[in-house]
């Protein structure tokens, strides 16, 4: 079944696909809202990670250019350890991280593993005594992880809101 122009505009502009459309943004807000609570729940278990030291086999910074010429860094590390006997591998410089405008090549973080891993040294890191396949550099949450997602869960939510439901909530009745 194909649709016209003119039938494709009519069915976007009708009420069924404003409040479909509208119910998908709150369900994509909540699930920010999710993430949030993700995001906070795992900064509390951080806090029972213990430290521990790991033989750094790679470390680098990564440069990301946006389209404005605007530059942001991630730190990409690959450690091993032992736990108990056990080997295991980590990559996570910390939980929920995501690109920063605020690292680059000077940032002492980033010397201070390029230097361990040149000189075969151990750096230390936080592992999940409960789970120690979950390790990290830092155990910390970058700090805009949580801002992010918490700004996107209301965006979503209110535009959801009033794309599908506060049309057909506030619509004049005709009166008799």
């Amino acid at each position: 079944m194909r649709f016209s122009p003119r039938q494709s505009l009519k069915l976007l502009k009708s009420k069924k696909a404003g409040t479909l459309i509208g119910a998908l943004m709150i369900l994509i807000g909540l699930g920010a809202f999710a993430h949030v609570l993700k995001i906070t729940w795992d900064e509390r278990a951080l806090k029972n990670w213990v430290p521990h030291l790991a033989q750094v086999e790679r470390a680098a910074i990564n440069t990301h250019v946006n389209d404005k010429g605007g530059k942001s860094y991630t730190i990409d590390v690959i450690y091993s350890f032992d736990w108990e006997g056990r080997a295991f591998k980590g990559m996570r410089y910390r939980l929920h991280d995501k690109a920063s405008p605020h690292a680059d090549e000077t940032d002492k973080v980033v010397t201070d593993l390029l230097r361990t891993q040149q000189d075969g040294g151990q750096y230390p890191i936080f592992v999940n005594p409960k789970n120690p396949a979950q390790s990290a550099i830092l155990n910390t949450v970058h700090p805009k992880a949580k801002s992010s997602s918490l700004f996107l869960g209301f965006l979503f939510s209110i535009l959801g809101y009033f794309t599908g439901f506060k049309g057909t909530l506030s619509r004049k009745r005709p009166r008799a």
